[in-house]
């Protein structure tokens, strides 16, 4: 059984299976010889430290994650063939299948580690046990220790000679690559499950699951290419002003503007090969899953196509994708890709100075993020909404939608989501003159950074907090903290975790993509 998990991916340049640098190269190696078993791994084979460098990069030739939604493998293949086991390891498996069932995850490891350890000379056995032991520690997050399970499990299915199996294997590994950040070697994953899919085991529904792979890897690979382009001068000296919003300090003086006009054209061309590409493997994706009549992928194949459209400012392309997004997703009843879909038709509308169609849909997005009662919806739509009345110059009303946000902020302990709250509403006091407020959100901020830790960020917030107290004793103008325009050509405002960022700091985008594909 292969489902869908809703996670953010990362993107690889889709290579040659020799192109792959060596940092990359060198790290899968590392990880091939990395996991213990219970710390007796002895007792089962897996790549020694003394396996050459082909054969474990060889090895490392694999892709797909792990489910959340367990397909009950333990019950179907496994406690049916495991007759002749000793009672032992069976009661072992039968722990683990309880475990995986009710989601306890991390409580399944030690059964699974057990049977790995009593079924040396059950190589179908060991097989699966590896592959269900990935797919634990990709749920927990343990990424490491995925890949190097996957790997067991694509040595097995070699030996033997199980096709299907090393395909789920080399879709599995590439999950686990992909959220190391070893993106080369992941692309190379997909790229050999779309061969294998098509060429070898003629599954069209194994192509369109690695289509989608290859295209959020592409499109991860676009917003991976804008973070480069980042002024590495102010974006070391500013990492936590920007997470939180926080505006930066204008720079006087144009020394290298050539230069940085070069490579501002350079950057802009290689984002938007990435995401024609994305586009190219989205909508062969979505050809694949109309053919089959899968609802469910085809509204996430077309948030997909609709994300990249908006990130190459295409936007009556995104608008017609969100729009089909939204009708699949009513037709099946899936509320929270409702909710995510209008939250975007609204970021196209206001990227069009439409601000009133988006109010519209931000609204209706609110609402049904309520009735869900999905806590993160509900903070990106109140965002959304201050920063669109923002626009609309109704201040009084964005403070309300801004103090709203910043009360879910504070509700769930999310300090980042504090520090975004608090910088903005300090700047809307800021700028209307309300001093004292605004020295009163300012220093909630720099509590907020000392609490994460944040010195560079706390420094800037002083800073900002000494203009207003300077302004307040008539000893000067108060700072703004808004953004300045920048003269610079537009590119894609997307941040890694798949969330845009508006110019003003403010989060205004969430969507759901289709995700890396469990087998």
């Amino acid at each position: 059984t292969e489902t869908a998990l809703v996670e953010e991916e990362r993107s690889p340049e889709l290579v040659d299976v020799n192109a792959a640098s060596a940092v990359d190269r060198t790290a899968g190696i590392q990880i091939a010889i990395s996991y213990d078993v219970g710390g007796a791994a002895a007792g089962s084979r897996r790549p020694s430290a003394q396996s050459s460098a082909s054969e474990l990069v060889a090895a490392a030739r694999a892709c797909a994650p792990a489910n959340r939604h367990w397909d009950r493998c333990l019950q179907r293949t496994l406690l049916s063939r495991t007759t002749s086991l000793p009672p032992s390891i069976r009661q072992r498996l039968e722990e683990a299948d309880g475990c995986l069932q009710r989601g306890a995850y991390a409580e399944a490891v030690p059964s699974l580690e057990y049977a790995l350890l009593g079924s040396k000379r059950e190589p179908w056995l060991q097989s699966t046990v590896w592959r269900l032991l990935g797919n634990v520690h990709l749920s927990l997050g343990n990424y490491k220790n995925a890949s190097v399970c996957y790997l067991h499990n694509l040595a097995f299915c070699r030996e033997l000679s199980d096709l299907k199996g090393i395909t789920g294997a080399e879709c599995n590994l590439g999950i686990a690559y992909m959220k190391l950040g070893l993106l080369k070697l992941a692309g190379r994953c997909f790229l050999q499950y779309l061969h294998n899919s098509r060429s070898l085991l003629r599954d069209e529904q194994g192509a369109a699951r690695a289509l989608s792979n290859l295209g959020m890897l592409s499109k991860t690979l676009a917003v991976r290419s804008y973070e480069k382009g980042l002024d590495p001068r102010r974006a070391s000296a500013s990492a936590g002003q920007e997470e939180a919003g926080l505006p930066l300090q204008e720079e006087e003086g144009d020394g290298h503007r050539l230069e940085e006009e070069d490579e501002t054209v350079e950057l802009i061309e290689e984002i938007e090969a990435n995401l024609r590409r994305a586009i190219s493997y989205f909508e062969q994706h979505l050809t694949i899953v109309e053919q089959f009549g899968d609802l469910d992928k085809q509204a996430r194949a077309y948030g997909n196509l609709g994300s990249c459209y908006e990130m190459l400012h295409e936007y009556p392309q995104a608008i017609f994708c969100h729009n089909k997004r939204l009708e699949v997703s009513r037709m099946t009843g899936d509320r929270r890709s409702e909710c995510c879909t209008l939250c975007n038709l609204g970021n196209c509308f206001r990227a069009t100075a439409q601000l009133e169609d988006a109010l519209e849909y931000y609204t209706m997005n609110l609402e049904l993020a309520q009735v869900t009662g999905n806590l993160s919806l509900e903070a990106v739509s109140l965002l959304n909404l201050g920063a669109t009345c923002e626009l609309l110059k109704r201040l009084e009303k964005a403070v309300e939608w801004y103090t709203l946000y910043l009360s879910i902020m504070v509700q769930v302990g999310d300090l980042k989501g504090q520090a975004r709250g608090f910088t903005t509403l300090a700047g809307l006091y800021q700028e209307t003159g309300q001093l004292v407020k605004a020295q009163e959100y300012y220093k909630k901020l720099v509590s907020v950074f000392q609490q994460m830790g944040d010195g560079v960020a706390c420094r800037a917030a002083t800073h900002f907090l000494q203009c207003v107290e300077r302004a307040m004793r008539g000893g000067g103008r108060a700072g703004s903290t808004r953004r300045r325009k920048s003269k610079r050509r537009r590119v894609p405002t997307a941040d890694a975790r798949g969330v845009h960022c508006s110019r003003s700091g403010s989060l205004d985008h969430l969507e759901v993509e289709d995700s890396p594909l469990v087998r």
